[in-house]
Formats: structure tokens, sequence, C-alpha cells
């Protein structure tokens, strides 16, 4: 089973929080007072939740790892790099925390956006060069590499690749697998 992921901005009297369905995917948000985090978080099953690190997250951290969830802080420089021009809803809040890839469905075929520029430029660069490795070196590429290859310039099919690998990275750490080539992936 997979658990449900939240995102908490905890800015503000009224605090936002995001979630992420582990099973079905689907996204929630609701507005919560600071009196009703602790009772909210106790009827909602147990989960990852996802704060930023400033002010008073160490001591939401602490009371909400009480009611059993994971607690998870992240550093302020990689939420800032994010809040530029700001979020237009909870969808996007949660993408910037890392909870759910960001994508949009087209005629029922997902298609998933580019690899963000606005994240944190040297994990971008690391996959760039990951994915520029994979395809030079690799002896059997796989047919939708191939098919890449010939339809699209060397450039694009790099950065669909990197784009690629950094969903897996995701999906990996999010459900907590194990990567397994040419397999399904089992718990860890």
């Amino acid at each position: 089973m997979n658990a449900t992921t939240y995102g908490v901005d905890i800015a503000k009297t009224v605090m936002q929080v995001y979630w992420v369905d582990g099973e079905t995917g689907e996204l929630g948000s609701r507005a919560v007072r600071r009196a009703q985090l602790v009772p909210f978080f106790a009827n909602r099953p147990v989960g990852r939740v996802v704060i930023e690190a400033w002010g008073s997250a160490h001591y939401w951290a602490r009371t909400l790892g009480a009611l059993g969830h994971e607690v998870r802080l992240i550093h302020a420089r990689h939420v800032r790099a994010y809040d530029a021009q700001g979020y237009r809803n909870g969808r996007e809040f949660a993408a910037c925390l890392g909870l759910v890839p960001r994508h949009r469905g087209t005629g029922g075929k997902v298609s998933v956006g580019a690899l963000s520029k606005r994240g944190d430029p040297y994990l971008r660069t690391l996959l760039m060069h990951g994915a520029r490795s994979v395809i030079y070196h690799t002896k059997h590429k796989s047919a939708w590499l191939e098919q890449m290859l010939v339809r699209r310039p060397l450039n694009v099919v790099v950065a669909a690749l990197a784009n690629k690998m950094a969903r897996t990275a995701w999906a990996l750490v999010a459900h907590g697998r194990d990567y397994q080539v040419g397999g399904i992936a089992q718990a860890a």
C-alpha cells in the first residue's frame, strides 16, 4: 500500500494542506486553522508530511511525528527557487515540494512537461549529463530511445531522457521502492 503524501504551508494563521493519495494519485487541498491542524492530521491516514523548514516547522514536525506521520523538512532555499512567480494553486505548491510530477492530460494521453528550469540547476545538470552518457555508452538501447533518436534531434532526446530519469527517481523515492532493470520494482 502506498502512503499518502502531504504538503503543509505553515506560514499563515490559516494553513494550507495539500495531499496526494498514494493509491489513487488524486490531489486534495484544504485550509486548516492553526488550532485545527493536529485534529485534522489525527483523522487522516498516516503518511509522509513535507514542510518547509523555517519558523515553527520543527514544532510541527515533532507534533505530527507523534501522530505516526513521517515528517520531512525541506530547506527554504529549495522551496524559494519556485516562489519567484508564486503558486497559482495547490497542485503547483505540491509539485514544488516534490509531491507529484508535473503533467497534463491531452485527450487521454498523459504528456509530461519539461524538466523545470526553476529548480536546482546542479541537479538538472547532473540529470542531463547522465542522460547523455546513457545515450552514448549503452550497448542495448531501449525501443523508446531508438525511436526518439530517429525522430528527434540529439539534444531534445537528451532532455527527454533526463526528464524520464527524474520521474523514475521521484517514483522510486516517493513509493520507497528499489530500481530493478527489466522488472517491476518491489517495496523496499
